[in-house]
């Protein structure tokens, strides 16, 4: 009886080992299986928190350095558009103070004109005056001269007069002057009323001229002393000089001289240019 549960005794012992060592080696293969499985999944997870720590850091700065080019780029075109206004300012300013070319006229130049209905032709010398003009006038019968204008001494003419002047009769001249700051409204006004006051007469009504070359306009007025053969005579003329200032002639005969010499100055102004 007692051999019996001796062996039955010692089979359980036996079986129970096996159990404990069974179930040991499940629980290594578990942990071991367990281990393998989550070594992955930390791997992946370390793997996701670098890329996720690193990348947005390496985005962030890129992103700034972006960031900051474009405001260098909007204060380039800034400095790109001042070039350019300056640029149109130094192109712009040389057209608007240059003046235009002018054709250069020859020396001499022969015209024909007409004196007490006849035509006759004459030999013409160019002038070209300080005062900013150039006329043709006959050398043979008229002299220039710089002067003072004969209604104010501190006011610069050119004056045309006979080469050799007559005796005992009223000067016969003609001068040609320029006021930079006049207009031509006010020059004519000015000089019209000093001739009425001169000669102690009143003017004859204006009338619309055209002066030279260009075909300037221009208003005339003649004031007369009197009705004689040798009654002194102003005529004056004014024009515009396209720049706020006025040319002004200025000239003196006497009355029976009007058809000789004043015809000669009027027609010698057909010649006229501004320079």
């Amino acid at each position: 009886m007692k051999t019996n549960n001796n062996k039955k005794t010692s089979k359980k012992m036996r079986i129970g080992r096996l159990t404990v060592l069974v179930i040991a080696i499940m629980t290594a293969a578990s942990l071991m299986m367990t281990g393998c499985l989550r070594s992955p999944v930390e791997t992946g997870a370390v793997t996701n928190t670098e890329d996720t720590d690193v990348t947005p850091g390496e985005t962030t700065t890129e992103t700034t350095e972006t960031t900051t080019e474009p405001e260098t780029s909007e204060t380039e075109p800034e400095q790109t558009d001042e070039t350019d206004a300056t640029d149109s300012e130094i192109t712009t300013e040389p057209t608007e103070t240059t003046a235009p070319t002018k054709e250069p006229r020859p020396e001499q130049s022969s015209i024909t004109i007409e004196l007490e209905g006849m035509p006759e032709q004459i030999v013409t010398n160019l002038y070209m005056s300080k005062l900013g003009y150039s006329m043709y006038y006959d050398k043979d019968r008229y002299k220039v001269v710089e002067t003072s204008s004969r209604f104010d001494s501190a006011i610069s003419v050119d004056e045309y007069m006979p080469v050799t002047p007559a005796d005992a009769l009223p000067d016969i001249y003609m001068q040609v002057g320029y006021f930079a700051d006049m207009s031509a409204e006010k020059a004519f006004s000015e000089l019209t009323a000093e001739a009425e006051q001169k000669l102690s007469a009143k003017a004859s009504e204006p009338m619309a001229v055209i002066i030279g070359v260009d075909n300037l306009p221009g208003q005339k007025v003649t004031v007369v002393s009197g009705h004689n053969w040798d009654s002194e005579v102003i005529a004056i003329t004014v024009i515009d000089d396209g720049r706020g200032g006025s040319f002004f002639f200025y000239g003196g005969y006497f009355l029976e001289a009007e058809e000789g010499h004043g015809s000669r100055y009027t027609q010698m102004l057909e010649s006229f240019r501004i320079e």
